[in-house]
């Protein structure tokens, strides 16, 4: 904490705020997973509705991070982030009282949507609330408690739903969520692009509606095939949309998606590396839950247990990364990271088809280097080299 040490009260505060959204938020997404199956036997869910208790929550976080960006440039990042932190309070409460499996389906969208709005303002408040210097060392505090959420909640959710009701693993995140708006409200300073514009609506209708057909096209093929007229219809629809939006920015005048402030390497290779790592932690929590609850036969708590490897790499590094980012070696991190993710992934793929459990958990480990050598340092590069208006969007 020698670095906190000379933080105001209200940066402290505004930090927590942050800080606990994004670990909470985050984490909320898929630590649902290991519950399914108690969520099945109690409201008699087919395979395919199950499915979508997961992918109702990510359908609104593809489809609105971005635009979630813009709103707070425009609105204000402080009003925005609070909003989102409501839509997930509500949807929590709703998720915890669901009676049947459309009304939890769309509890979980309410959810996925105050995740779309709060977690991309969270980031841009957090270093709003401190000064430049702290800003690396923030972001790998930030990973390092995300971490520890992704490790807490798996395994609290699991044991929730082998002893109590998989409700209450809902219900317990709603007085966590309301301390966050309540320090929220009270610490947080409002910031907003320093130009005011009008925000761009078509713009908004135009990218939402295009990533949301094309994040369910490609979710459908795998039941449909991706010549299903039931895949290929929203997969075209979705196309269409987005050269449309394409077309729509480049008139107009206040662009929703200015990507030309992000355009330089200093930008825009640390916010590739930032999707890699997103994309394969993401599928690596996804995929290898099912694979060792269904395929290795492995119980929600001892799936927990094991897929802790993956994040005590980030829980010991990311502080400590977040300090190199800050002495100018954020560049050399993220490729190490990214180096240590493709010999994991492949290490992974081969352990798969061998099924091999004691060979699995030095590769989970080797995992989980790469977010914290990436998540801070490819973060911080984003925050400080965005200016102005790109600050929501970068977020974003």
């Amino acid at each position: 904490m020698g670095n906190s040490g000379r933080l105001t009260i209200q940066q402290r505060a505004a930090m927590l705020a942050t800080v606990t959204a994004s670990a909470l938020l985050f984490s909320s997404l898929t630590s649902i997973i290991v519950a399914l199956p108690a969520v099945q036997r109690d409201l008699g869910l087919d395979s395919s509705a199950l499915h979508w208790v997961v992918v109702a929550a990510l359908l609104p976080l593809c489809a609105l991070a971005v635009v979630s960006g813009r709103l707070g440039d425009a609105f204000g990042r402080r009003r925005v982030f609070l909003l989102g932190m409501a839509c997930f309070v509500t949807g929590s409460a709703l998720c915890a009282v669901a009676t049947d499996g459309a009304f939890l389906v769309g509890a979980r969208a309410v959810q996925g949507l105050g995740v779309a709005l709060a977690v991309p303002l969270a980031l841009a408040n957090l270093t709003a609330a401190l000064p430049a210097e702290k800003h690396g060392w923030a972001i790998g505090v930030q990973t390092a408690v995300v971490s520890v959420f992704a490790i807490a909640m798996p395994l609290g959710i699991a044991l929730l739903a082998q002893y109590a009701s998989w409700r209450w693993a809902f219900a317990a995140t709603v007085p966590v969520a309301a301390l966050v708006v309540v320090l929220a409200w009270r610490h947080l300073i409002e910031t907003r692009a320093p130009a005011t514009t009008s925000l761009d609506l078509m713009g908004c209708v135009l990218i939402a509606c295009g990533l949301a057909l094309l994040v369910f096209a490609c979710e459908r093929s795998s039941d449909w095939g991706l010549t299903d007229v039931g895949t290929l219809a929203p997969l075209t629809a979705g196309i269409a949309l987005l050269v449309a939006f394409v077309l729509a920015e480049r008139r107009a005048r206040s662009p929703l998606l200015d990507l030309r402030p992000l355009r330089g390497t200093t930008t825009s290779v640390p916010l590739a590396a930032l999707a890699l790592v997103q994309c394969a932690s993401l599928a690596l929590v996804l995929y290898m839950t099912l694979y060792l609850q269904h395929v290795l036969d492995m119980g929600a708590f001892r799936t927990g247990l094991l897929l802790l490897a993956t994040s005590v790499g980030t829980i010991v590094l990311s502080p400590l990364v977040g300090q190199l980012t800050e002495r100018g070696h954020g560049g050399r991190l993220v490729i190490t990271g990214m180096a240590a993710l493709g010999v994991c992934l492949l290490w992974l793929t081969l352990e798969v088809f061998d099924r091999r459990i004691i060979f699995l958990v030095p590769a989970l480990l080797l995992f989980g280097l790469a977010p914290p050598l990436v998540y801070p340092s490819a973060t911080t590069l984003v925050a400080d080299t965005a200016v102005g208006s790109a600050k929501g969007v970068g977020a974003g």
